[in-house]
C-alpha cells in the first residue's frame, strides 16, 4: 500500500538546490575548522610539509567520511531531514513512503558522488523525471517530498547573504596574501650576497629588447672595472653560457633566488667543476634580481662593486659568461686552467 505521504508534490530543483547548498555550507564551516586545527596540529608538532601530498589525501578521506556521517546521520535520525532540507520543508523518503534507514542512507550518499561526477548530469536529471529523481534517489530508491511546513525563504536568503560575504573576505585576504608572498619569494627569505636593494615599489619588468641587450653591455661593463683595477679581461666561453642558461631554469622552477643554502660557489666549485668543467680551477656566479625599469648595466656593475667579496672583482676569474630572464640576471665566471 502506498503512503498519502507520496501523494504529496515532489520537491523541485530550485528547493532542492538550496537545501543542499546550506548543507553543503555547513559541511565547509566545519571541514574549513577541521583543516585549521589539522594544519595547527601539524605546525604545533613540528611536522616536515614534504609529506603533504598524503596530508592532503587524508584531509579529503576525513571530509569524505564527515560528509557520509552528516547525510547518514539527518537522514536516518531525523525523519529523513538535513538542516538545509527543514529550512526548505522538503524531506527524504523511501519510494514506499517510509522513512530511510542506515543502509539507504549509505547507498544515498554513494549516489551523491556518483551524480556529481560527470559535470553534475545525476543531479540535473531531476529536472526531467517525473518523480524528480536524481541519481542518489534512483540508486537508493528514494523520493524528495515536501512536507506541510513553510518554507523559511527569509532565513535561506540571509544565510547566503552571510556566505557570499564571506567568500568575497577569503578571496581578499587570499589576493592579499598571495601578493605579499608573491613579494617575498622575489625578494627571498634573507640577505644576499649578490643581490641589489631595490625598492619593493619599483615598477617591474624590462623589455624584451632591454633584456636582450642588457647581458652584453653588463659583460661590457664589468670587463671596464676590471681593466681599471688592473685584472684580467674575461673572455666569454660557451661552456659558462649553457650553464648559465642551466641556472635561470632552476631559479625560475623553485620560484626564488638563491639563499646560500643549494646553488653557490662551495657546490659550484665541488660538483659543478667536477662533473662540467673539468678544466676550470674555479666556478662561480652572481646574481641580480630585474625588479626595476631604471635597472642599467653600469648600475648592476657598480652594485657588485660594493660588495665585501666581489665576485667580478676577483683577479683569477679569465672567463665568464652573462644571461637574463624576465626576472633575474646571471654571470658566471671561471678560471680556465
Amino acid at each position: 500500500m502506498v503512503s498519502p505521504e507520496l501523494n504529496k508534490d515532489y520537491a523541485g530543483f530550485w528547493r532542492r538546490f538550496f537545501a543542499y547548498s546550506i548543507d553543503s555550507l555547513i559541511l565547509y564551516v566545519v571541514g574549513f575548522s577541521f583543516g585549521l586545527l589539522f594544519g595547527f596540529f601539524l605546525a604545533f608538532n613540528g611536522v616536515s610539509t614534504q609529506y603533504g601530498g598524503s596530508y592532503y589525501l587524508g584531509g579529503w578521506s576525513v571530509g569524505i567520511a564527515i560528509t557520509v556521517l552528516y547525510f547518514w546521520y539527518f537522514w536516518s535520525r531525523h525523519n529523513g531531514q538535513t538542516p538545509g532540507s527543514k529550512l526548505l520543508a522538503i524531506k527524504v523518503v523511501r519510494e514506499d513512503g517510509k522513512e530511510i534507514d542506515f543502509g539507504t542512507s549509505l547507498i544515498r550518499c554513494i549516489g551523491y558522488f556518483l551524480a556529481a561526477f560527470p559535470l553534475c548530469l545525476g543531479f540535473l536529471w531531476m529536472l526531467w523525471d517525473h518523480k524528480k529523481q536524481g541519481w542518489q534517489d534512483k540508486l537508493a530508491k528514494t523520493v524528495v517530498i515536501k512536507t506541510d511546513g513553510t518554507p523559511k525563504t527569509g532565513v535561506v536568503v540571509a544565510v547566503f547573504g552571510c556566505y557570499i560575504v564571506f567568500v568575497l573576505a577569503i578571496v581578499t585576504l587570499i589576493v592579499i596574501a598571495g601578493t605579499g608572498f608573491s613579494s617575498l619569494l622575489k625578494k627571498g627569505s634573507g640577505t644576499y650576497q649578490n643581490s641589489a636593494d631595490v625598492s619593493e615599489n619599483s615598477v617591474p619588468g624590462l623589455t624584451d629588447a632591454e633584456i636582450a641587450t642588457l647581458p652584453n653591455n653588463v659583460f661590457i661593463e664589468s670587463n671596464n672595472y676590471r681593466k681599471a683595477q688592473g685584472l684580467t679581461i674575461l673572455q666569454v666561453d660557451s661552456r659558462l653560457c649553457a650553464y648559465a642558461t642551466r641556472r635561470l631554469g632552476q631559479l625560475a622552477s623553485i620560484g626564488k633566488y638563491d639563499d646560500g643554502k643549494g646553488f653557490y660557489e662551495d657546490l659550484a666549485n665541488s660538483q659543478i667543476v667536477s662533473a662540467y668543467f673539468t678544466d676550470y680551477r674555479n666556478v662561480g656566479e652572481a646574481y641580480f634580481p630585474l625588479k626595476d625599469t631604471s635597472v642599467t648595466a653600469d648600475k648592476i656593475v657598480a652594485e657588485w662593486e660594493n660588495l665585501t667579496t666581489p665576485t667580478i672583482g676577483v683577479d683569477y676569474y679569465n672567463y665568464g659568461c652573462v644571461r637574463a630572464g624576465k626576472d633575474i640576471l646571471i654571470f658566471i665566471l671561471a678560471e680556465r686552467i
